[in-house]
């Protein structure tokens, strides 16, 4: 299946279209290593699914290695089961699925990890979160997308040699005040 249009853009599924490829046997065509690392779909084309079907098909999208997104109402049935929801106007979605859709490509690994983590953390608690989160990080923080974006940064800016210390630490009785300068 074509998943980009001819100016490499990202191919708007229809519902239809999108249901077509919800096979769970079927793995690859969206992910970080293929041609397509995200997945866009219309909301305001037709599909009817029964329940049972719809439960399938957003464990599906929710399943997916990449980022999902949708275009439509938050009222649709299957709006909650994408990553993104875009309800603007015509122009605005355009644009907004271009600079996605652009940032993904430049990053693709770290938008998988990024859906995946928001994903498996939405119903966890805070802490159990911020370890799974963190662990993402510093995963990310080692490979070449991380690299190319530091590569890419100002260099950080020295203190003058006659600046106080960065850190005043305070010693009263039992009391211990550290101060960030």
């Amino acid at each position: 299946m074509q998943t980009t249009t001819e100016t490499g853009k990202p191919l708007i599924y229809t519902l239809e279209q999108l249901a077509a490829t919800a096979n769970p046997y079927r793995h690859g065509a969206h992910s970080p290593l293929a041609a397509q690392p995200l997945i866009v779909a219309d909301l305001n084309t037709p599909l009817t699914l029964a329940i049972d079907e719809q439960i399938i098909f957003n464990r599906w999208l929710r399943q997916q290695p990449c980022p999902t997104i949708a275009i439509g109402a938050p009222e649709h049935p299957l709006a909650q089961a994408f990553d993104v929801l875009l309800t603007a106007t015509a122009t605005a979605v355009d644009r907004d699925i271009e600079r996605l859709a652009a940032n993904i490509a430049r990053t693709p690994l770290a938008a998988m990890v990024l859906v995946q983590v928001l994903r498996a953390t939405e119903s966890m608690p805070a802490a159990q979160a911020l370890l799974v989160e963190s662990l993402a990080y510093a995963t990310l923080q080692t490979g070449a997308e991380f690299k190319r974006w530091l590569a890419t940064r100002p260099a950080p800016l020295s203190a003058p040699d006659n600046e106080q210390s960065p850190l005043s630490v305070q010693r009263d009785d039992e009391l211990l005040t550290l101060r960030i300068n």
